[in-house]
């Protein structure tokens, strides 16, 4: 593996990674389901808030009957995310998100290439609307587009 390019549960990540706020980033990417958001109303400055956490199922480490979450964050360190869910015979990639200042440097092409190295005989899909990720991942091939 990439010595810049890390690996971790998502549990991990959230632990090591406390200034990010991941759950917003994860919502913000459309994976609505995984995250809950709270409104609040700020009386004094007249203003709504919005504060996020993931759902407890995805962060539990415990199996649910025949069934496990096993969610893993790929990243670079304060660059670039990408947030997939292992299952089966295939791989669901929820969350592709570079940091706004890192964008067009290369980084997710990086980290989707790094994940087909990580798992060669995997199906790995993505959902996606983004146009410049749509062409990262028919570059690659390896990748199957949901959504196109």
């Amino acid at each position: 593996m990439n010595k810049t390019i890390k690996n971790q549960k998502l549990t991990d990540f959230l632990k090591n990674n406390k200034e990010n706020n991941f759950a917003q980033i994860t919502f913000n990417c459309g994976a609505t389901s995984l995250v809950h958001r709270f409104n609040n109303w700020n009386h004094k400055t007249d203003e709504l808030l919005h504060s996020y956490t993931f759902n407890e199922l995805i962060l539990d480490d415990e199996d649910i009957g025949d069934w496990k979450y096993s969610y893993y964050v790929l990243f670079v360190p304060n660059k670039t995310y990408l947030m997939y869910e292992i299952e089966d015979n295939k791989i669901k990639i929820w969350v592709c998100y570079t940091e706004k200042q890192e964008r067009g440097k290369g980084h997710m092409t990086n980290l989707l290439n790094e994940l087909i190295l990580i798992y060669p005989d995997k199906k790995i899909i993505i959902h996606t609307f983004d146009t410049v990720l749509i062409n990262i991942c028919k570059k690659l091939k390896q990748i199957e587009l949901f959504r196109q």
